[in-house]
């Protein structure tokens, strides 16, 4: 014959039961709250992304420390270095392009910027009275295309594929309008991957032919 539970052990029986089920429920309500964590969409960040392309002198180079062919550090192009050139004059360095792009993590922003510019060219018009000094209007137009896709990594850099291409005019363009000649167009072209820390400029590529050198900035922050 059976015995029977003391009334002792059917409290501790019916407690030790409760006990289970509770952790059991517990559980399961935190396994509930943890999908709907995860279900929930990620806020991602937006970053804010300038690029600049600058036009410098060879001579304004030269003034400023940059070697042609750089053997020590403090011989390559800097931003400092750029600033000082373009605050030199006009004829040494300026800024002939600029982006401002807002693109969010992992994602893809692209800008285009077309502008057209009228040119005042000199020419000569042959009248009854003899040669007559005029002038012709001669359109030319400038082209800014940037795409930029980024990431923000776990180590705080900034993952950044660029691609970036700019056609338009010389900024020094002046003395060759005056002498009837046509004006000198600059077209630069970058595809590049890098990384970079928030909030600071650097010089992502950079072309010289001749007398001019071509240098693009990049600076990107992210937007709180």
């Amino acid at each position: 014959m059976a015995k029977r539970l003391s009334m002792t052990s059917i409290i501790v029986l019916v407690c030790f039961v409760s006990a289970i089920a509770i952790s059991a429920e517990k559980a399961i309500s935190e396994r509930k709250v943890v999908a709907v964590e995860r279900a929930k969409p990620q806020k991602l960040a937006s970053v804010a992304v300038e690029v600049y392309l600058v036009q410098v002198s060879a001579k304004a180079l030269r003034e400023a420390g940059v070697s042609v062919i750089p053997s020590k550090s403090e011989e390559t192009i800097s931003i400092p270095k750029l600033l000082s050139c373009m605050t030199a004059g006009k004829d040494k360095g300026t800024l002939i392009s600029s982006t401002r792009v807002v693109v969010r993590d992992n994602e893809e922003a692209k800008s285009t910027i077309t502008n057209t510019h009228n040119l005042k060219l000199p020419a000569t018009t042959r009248t009854k009275k003899g040669p007559e000094e005029s002038y012709t209007i001669h359109k030319y137009q400038s082209e800014t295309r940037t795409t930029v896709t980024i990431h923000v990594a776990d180590d705080g850099l900034l993952r950044m594929q660029l691609s970036f291409s700019h056609n338009g005019l010389r900024f020094d363009m002046a003395d060759r309008v005056k002498e009837g000649m046509p004006p000198d167009l600059v077209y630069y072209q970058l595809n590049e991957v890098f990384d970079i820390k928030e909030g600071r400029s650097v010089v992502v590529g950079s072309e010289q032919s001749g007398d001019t050198g071509l240098f693009l900035v990049v600076r990107a922050e992210i937007l709180k």
